[in-house]
């Protein structure tokens, strides 16, 4: 398996057949755009590439160009995407061995780069399975039908997995570090959560900061406000930490801010079960033995962030932190499925998660 297209592009090593696929669709995109763009960077190249729609092909026509030498380049790529939707796949009730296909995959020529881009969902399944097996080379081998099975267990895979919140982080710092910039925790943090989960919409916005910030070398919480249109003192990132120290008052000031310029109920929800959710995975963690690192692992927690969550661990019991997951799914069904005042409701939700037994 390949962990990273830059990678493959950099070394310049291309494996003769190589399948992307997985539950990210912009990173597959990404990925062809960046294949797309390494062998169009010259009229050269740009004679040996292939970029063949899966709907409107056949696997007769995929060997056909395959086999074909190159004309000047070193390689030939052939890029077929939207393979899940080869006619001959999608068409056929019964699973049918294409000969020809086959015998390419098993005997494929080394001076053609085949990638085949699919959005199998079955696929995805597969990575998560934990039935695997694993061939000589390391890849995954399963009870996928053909051609799949045959792809996994000869040849070179990229498979992109649904991100979780550490990983959307990561990649933000990433993104601004390769254009020689770098952005605080606090700040990434903040980013981040003022965002829908969609790596689209974090890539869209990231231009936007990276445009009106190219003087700074380092991003902070300021200069995301000013993106998102949120003061630093009234975000959910602020809200979330007051809610953890158990500041009641200063929690109600910034949630009564927050709605007042933008109704967003469900995302401070969604944010602050999260946030409960994480400490009472932390509870049994901290009386382990475990380094901070691990704990931190474990639980998605970014390592800079650990100290604050264990703290407001000092403040809640597991009672507490029990009562208010259970507190927010309450709330969290009225808010969609009554009339009540939401500012009261999110007020109320505040003064029950931090009232007393």
């Amino acid at each position: 398996m390949i962990n990273k297209i830059d990678e493959l592009i950099k070394n310049e090593k291309y494996p003769p057949v190589l399948l992307i696929y997985g539950e990210e669709e912009f990173l597959i995109e990404d990925s062809v755009q960046k294949i797309k763009k390494k062998f169009q960077n010259n009229d050269i190249d740009s004679f040996d590439l292939e970029i063949l729609n899966g709907e409107k092909t056949s696997y007769k026509e995929i060997v056909e160009k395959c086999l074909t030498f190159p004309f000047i380049s070193k390689i030939r790529t052939v890029i077929v995407n939207n393979f899940d939707l080869l006619p001959e796949l999608t068409k056929s009730k019964k699973v049918r061995v294409n000969v020809p296909f086959k015998n390419y995959l098993e005997n494929p020529q080394h001076s053609t780069f085949l990638v085949l881009i699919s959005r199998d969902n079955t696929l995805n399944l597969v990575t998560n399975s934990t039935n695997q097996k694993k061939s000589k080379k390391g890849n995954t081998q399963s009870s996928t039908k053909f051609p799949y099975d045959l792809i996994l267990e000869k040849h070179q895979c990229i498979v992109f997995k649904k991100f979780k919140d550490n990983d959307f982080i990561n990649w933000i710092h990433k993104k601004i570090e390769s254009q020689n910039k770098k952005i605080s925790p606090v700040a990434a943090q903040i980013f981040f959560t003022s965002l829908n989960p969609s790596l689209r919409d974090i890539e869209n916005e990231l231009d936007k900061l990276l445009l009106f910030n190219r003087e700074k070398s380092v991003l902070d919480e300021d200069d995301i406000t000013k993106i998102i249109g949120q003061s630093r003192k009234f975000n959910v990132f602020e809200l979330q930490k007051a809610i953890g120290n158990k500041e009641l008052n200063l929690s109600l000031e910034i949630l009564t801010n927050l709605l007042a310029n933008e109704r967003q109920e469900m995302l401070i929800i969604t944010i602050i079960a999260k946030y409960f959710i994480v400490l009472w995975k932390l509870y049994d963690l901290t009386h382990s033995n475990l380094p901070n690192s691990e704990i931190a692992a474990k639980t998605g927690i970014n390592p800079y962030f650990l100290k604050e969550y264990q703290n407001a661990l000092k403040k809640y019991t597991i009672k507490e932190i029990e009562k208010a997951i259970t507190i927010l799914n309450e709330v969290d069904e009225k808010l969609k499925s009554t009339s009540i005042n939401s500012l009261y409701l999110m007020q109320t939700l505040l003064i029950r998660i931090m009232e007393k037994d």
